[in-house]
């Protein structure tokens, strides 16, 4: 009998310390309340109805969505008139799937990513950030589908790195005027989500990778590279999903492929390029191209009559 209401109360207790414990976690590992009051005194202005209280509701800050159990799943701050530094490793997250922070003035370093393992859109274009640390693309993880970094003109010169094969999820990468250098890496085998890939206005050079012919790439943007890139656009041919093509401004070479078995192509745009051989004519009559621009090339042949209703700019080739 003894041992029986022993066996009860270290029951109850054991109850007790269990039901202790999961509150415990509750108030602490559980709770971004502390995060965000770290996210909020590296931010200036302090955006409206933020607050460094980390006892503050966060669920109720502008711009913060968050789940039932009060873990943020996105933060929008787009467009705030924001300035400073982000903190150098972000706050812990674990939640976090959207986080978007563009159009503002924030500089510095690009944040490490470690501490959020479930993000998915990533949006830090449009600033003024200077620094991508090493490791930041490690930080990132295979779930992340959108990466834009675009319009950080200030960063300091940077590499697509390898690690990119990782983003099997990734559907949209964007880092146009970012200060990128050297060639494109020949990754996109294991890119297989890719669709929109937007790189121009920045210094790439060498070819463009065998691997985009094993892609889903729609909107391909690589115009206006500073010395540019070189060498063929034969791959073009076998990349079946292009919708608009702009590599106006580069120094490609070789002749126009045959592009008919790009079915769903809109938009070409080859000018300012060194193109020779003669203009492939079926391309007039690619039933669903509306925009064709290859002047200021080197190609040859008299230009027939054009009927077609779509804007076609083939003339002024020297």
């Amino acid at each position: 009998m003894a041992f029986l209401k022993f066996s009860a109360s270290f029951f109850l207790l054991f109850l007790l310390f269990s039901l202790f414990s999961v509150i415990s976690r509750g108030d602490n590992d559980d709770d971004d309340s502390a995060s965000m009051a770290k996210l909020a005194s590296a931010l200036q202005p302090l955006p409206q109805n933020w607050s460094t209280n980390s006892s503050s509701s966060y669920c109720q800050w502008l711009g913060v969505k968050c789940d039932s159990s009060m873990h943020v799943l996105q933060i929008n701050l787009n467009a705030k008139n924001l300035y400073g530094s982000l903190p150098s490793e972000f706050p812990p997250l674990p939640s976090l799937h959207v986080h978007h922070i563009s159009m503002n003035k924030l500089t510095g370093s690009l944040p490490s990513l470690t501490k959020l393992p479930l993000l998915k859109k990533l949006y830090l274009n449009k600033n003024k950030f200077k620094t991508i640390p090493p490791g930041f693309f490690q930080g990132l993880t295979g779930n992340l589908q959108v990466l834009n970094l675009g319009d950080n003109p200030f960063l300091g010169t940077w590499m697509i790195p390898l690690e990119f094969s990782k983003f099997r999820n990734l559907t949209a990468f964007s880092a146009y005027s970012s200060n990128l250098e050297g060639s494109i890496p020949d990754i996109f085998g294991s890119l297989g989500a890719l669709t929109n890939l937007r790189l121009h206005l920045n210094n790439l050079t060498g070819s463009l990778p065998p691997s985009f012919s094993k892609s889903k790439i729609k909107y391909l943007n690589l115009r206006m590279q500073k010395v540019g890139l070189t060498g063929t656009i034969d791959v073009l041919s076998n990349m079946t999903c292009l919708s608009r093509v702009r590599l106006q401004y580069n120094r490609l070479t070789g002749s126009i492929p045959d592009l008919s078995n790009c079915e769903t192509l809109e938009t070409l745009d080859l000018q300012y390029n060194n193109f020779i051989g003669v203009f492939p004519w079926p391309l007039i009559s690619h039933p669903s191209l509306k925009v064709i621009s290859v002047n200021k090339n080197r190609l040859q042949g008299r230009c027939p009559s054009i009927t077609v209703t779509k804007y076609v700019s083939l003339f002024a080739n020297n």
